[in-house]
């Protein structure tokens, strides 16, 4: 089934909806599709087994194995994600999100605010390449916070009560942090920390600063 929607600025872009079942609810004024969903949209890409329509509060609710593949190529993981009916804004419980650049994101929630602020509730961040191709083991490092703010027109991941661990054990707390995000190749500040392993030495970690 293919849907027209209107944007904010008057263009029509058109939806294709693709699943098993389409169930129409007249009195509660939704749409449900069922079983193998996929909703192409505005270059984003939503499947699941189960997604709502809720026409009167126009959002989108997908239930079951969420997937949300971003313009840019990220990929939000969810059993369940509501967001708004053009995906840009909404939150997401109990996500994961791998980006283009290598980075994870786990949280308990998130919400997704004006198409480039996401905020992460008791989450976590790393670029380790385990998270990525190994996501069963311990990642080498990660920063967990109470909540993380990754704002992509910035460019900027901010950490609130932040602790940084080391193969799962925390070795430093800072009440306040922040780093460029993955896509930034050069930018004055605080760079993301790394982590070393010494026989003579022991384990450390390195917080570099960086002069563009």
């Amino acid at each position: 089934k293919q849907h027209v929607a209107r944007t904010s600025g008057g263009q029509t872009q058109r939806m294709l909806l693709e699943a098993d079942q389409v169930v129409y609810d007249n009195d509660g004024n939704s749409v449900t599709a069922l079983g193998k969903v996929q909703i192409y949209y505005g270059g984003y890409t939503l499947t699941a087994a189960k997604v709502t329509f809720l026409r009167a509060t126009k959002r989108v609710i997908a239930e079951g194995d969420a997937r949300l593949t971003e313009p840019g190529g990220n990929v939000v993981r969810a059993g369940r994600i509501d967001a708004s009916e053009n995906f840009r804004e909404g939150f997401v419980d109990a996500l994961s999100v791998d980006s283009t650049e290598r980075s994870h994101f786990t949280a308990e929630r998130a919400e997704r605010r004006e198409g480039n602020v996401t905020v992460f509730q008791n989450g976590a961040y790393s670029a380790c390449q385990t998270c990525v191709n190994e996501p069963g083991k311990p990642p080498f490092w990660q920063i967990k916070a109470v909540k993380i703010i990754h704002n992509q027109q910035e460019k900027t991941v901010y950490y609130e009560n932040a602790k940084l661990e080391f193969l799962g054990v925390p070795i430093a707390y800072v009440p306040y942090f922040q780093h460029p995000d993955p896509t930034v190749k050069r930018k004055t500040g605080l760079l993301a920390p790394s982590f070393l392993a010494s026989e003579n030495l022991g384990f450390g970690v390195q917080q570099g600063f960086f002069w563009a």
